[in-house]
């Protein structure tokens, strides 16, 4: 495995990444991965990167709830608000 690949490991879960010194969990955490080859030729990277991408674009969307009629005030406020 790269660095690259052992750093956003490190970073998913938690584990501070020092290249001189390997922890043990760190270790095994790569036997692990190496045993298991990535699903659908996706590494867990790639599925990190699309999931954060999913989550962003979500909380960028404007609710269901508001309409661009909320936004504009209709003639009859407008009549109400200069009167008051």
């Amino acid at each position: 495995m790269s660095v690259r690949v052992i750093e956003a490991h490190c970073y998913e879960r938690g584990i501070e990444f020092d290249p001189a010194e390997v922890p043990l969990e760190l270790a095994e955490l790569a036997r692990g991965i190496v045993a298991q080859p990535a699903w659908d030729g996706r590494s867990l990277a790639q599925e990190l990167y699309e999931r954060w991408g999913a989550e962003r674009r979500e909380r960028c969307e404007v609710p269901g709830w508001c309409s661009a009629q909320d936004l504009i005030t209709e003639p009859r406020e407008r009549e109400e608000i200069e009167a008051a």
